[in-house]
């Protein structure tokens, strides 16, 4: 292991565990996040800090459980003197970058700190995961070779209004159109289409 490694985080918001094949589902196909299981360490049992994103989220960021990073719901800032995994990376002469598009998670939430690039446009287009990684491919690009990196990748399709990206949206659709769970899976994008409101905290930066 060279002295200083890259780090990789990677959040997929809202995905559970069984709709990946490493963890045994045998229809959904995940293959990049099955070799990266099958090369590391896959963990059986994991659990959030909170049910929300930005407190869960701000956990992981700072090894601190909500009451003591003072981030409990949506929306809040985390205080400027609590310290994140990111300023600890770049304490360490890492090169730090975070990819991310959800609303909760924009500057204002204070999870900036640390990060030299802060990537986070809602409403920018095509901010899909696979437009996330072509950005952070560009940045990988672009960054300096000799330091090491410490990337957060935080996707949010799986999140409610579920509108995957073609292909994704009509994979199962000919091959598993019995199938009882697409059948769910379909009444609920239906649902949620109809009633999703973009909420209003969505403006700010």
């Amino acid at each position: 292991m060279p002295e200083k490694p890259n780090f990789l985080i990677i959040l997929s918001d809202q995905q559970r565990r069984d709709s990946l094949g490493c963890y045994g589902n045998p229809v959904i196909r995940t293959p990049n996040l099955d070799r990266l299981a099958a090369e590391g360490a896959r963990f059986a049992t994991t659990i959030a800090q909170a049910p929300f994103t930005l407190p869960s989220v701000t956990s992981l960021m700072t090894g601190r459980t909500p009451p003591h990073h003072g981030v409990r719901n949506h929306p809040a800032t985390l205080a400027p003197e609590i310290q994140t995994l990111a300023e600890r990376f770049k304490e360490a002469g890492y090169q730090t970058a975070a990819m991310t598009r959800h609303t909760w998670l924009r500057r204002k939430s204070g999870l900036d700190q640390g990060f030299d690039v802060y990537h986070n446009n809602k409403f920018a287009a095509g901010l899909d995961a696979r437009s996330l990684s072509l950005a952070a491919t560009d940045w990988l690009e672009a960054r300096d070779p000799e330091k090491p990196f410490f990337l957060w990748l935080h996707f949010l399709d799986p999140h409610l209004p579920y509108t995957p990206a073609y292909p994704y949206a009509v994979l199962f659709h000919e091959e598993h159109a019995a199938d009882e769970r697409i059948k769910h899976l379909r009444a609920m994008m239906e649902v949620a289409h109809a009633s999703y409101e973009p909420t209003p905290y969505a403006d700010i930066s």
